[in-house]
This record gives C-alpha cells, sequence and structure tokens, in this order.
C-alpha cells in the first residue's frame, strides 16, 4: 500500500510519563493506540482506494487526520481560499440512487420488490435501496468494489448493527 505522505504520531503520552500509570490506565491507553493505529490503516486504504480511481487531493489537505481523542477526519494544513476546490471526486465512485438502479445484481431486486422500491410506491425507498445495496456490499467482504469506503462508515451507518427498535 502507498503511503502518500502520511505521517500520523501514534503516542500519546512519553515513554516516562506511561510507565507511571496504573495498570488499568496504561491498558486503555494502549487499547486507545491500538484502535487508531487500525482505523488509521483503513482510512489510508480508503484514501488510496479513491486516488486509484481518480480523487485527487490538494496539498492543501491533510487526509486522513487526527484530532483529540482519536476522532479521524480531514484538516487543512494552511488557511484555504474561497471558492477554491481542493478535493476532486470523480462521478464513478459517487455513491447514489441512480447507479444502485443501474447495478445489475439490483435490477431483479428492485423490480421484485416493486412494493419497497418503486418509484413514488414506498417514502424511503431510496434510503432503502442506498441502504440494501450498503448491506449486500458489505456482505461481499473483500470481493466489493466499495470495501474500503464501507470500511471507514461508522457503525451505526450499517442497517446490519442497528439495534433491532430501530428496525421497525
Amino acid at each position: 500500500m502507498a503511503n502518500h505522505g502520511l505521517s500520523v504520531n501514534y503516542n500519546y503520552m512519553r515513554d516516562d510519563l506511561t510507565k507511571n500509570l496504573p495498570d488499568e490506565l496504561r491498558f486503555l491507553d494502549q487499547a486507545a493506540t491500538i484502535a487508531l493505529q487500525q482505523n488509521s490503516i483503513k482510512y489510508r486504504a480508503f484514501k488510496e482506494w479513491l486516488i486509484n480511481n481518480g480523487a485527487v487531493f490538494d496539498d492543501a489537505i491533510e487526509f486522513p487526520a487526527v484530532f483529540g481523542g482519536g476522532l479521524q477526519g480531514l484538516a487543512a494544513k494552511k488557511p484555504l481560499g474561497t471558492h477554491k476546490g481542493y478535493i476532486f471526486i470523480p462521478n464513478t465512485i459517487i455513491l447514489s440512487v441512480e447507479r444502485v438502479k443501474a447495478c445489475p445484481e439490483f435490477r431483479n431486486l428492485i423490480k421484485d420488490n416493486f412494493e419497497l422500491f418503486g418509484e413514488g410506491i414506498h417514502p424511503d425507498r431510496e434510503q432503502m435501496l442506498l441502504a440494501t445495496f450498503l448491506l449486500y456490499h458489505h456482505l461481499k467482504g473483500d470481493a466489493s468494489f466499495w470495501k474500503p469506503y464501507i470500511d471507514v462508515m461508522n457503525v451505526a451507518d450499517l442497517v446490519c448493527n442497528w439495534p433491532e427498535n430501530e428496525i421497525d
């Protein structure tokens, strides 16, 4: 995997401070560091996927960026001007209802479940179609083109992780 000039500091505390922590806090610090490293790997894979599929990041943008509490996202390395683009994402990697409808694997699903996905039939049909598409690709795992995107989604965004009471 290419590095793309990413540098993330995973060490929240100096070694001399960490060694004086009680065991339970040292364990928590180690767990947070491991979780951040695993997240960073997913975000680096996502950025590589984006770039390999035509996305362009201006040098003024740092992605992934790590903020306080392990929050990850995007950061500006310098003041950004107005009316200028800094990230360019090609249409081919933008997930949309139109893209899902054009997917050969979903044409029969839509036709066979018209009461859910048919035009003007169900008020949440577009959301359900996108959620079904993401769930399908989540289940495909490594074989899915969309895996790097799904890997960085908030787990609450995946229908398969919703609590029973939110599905009704």
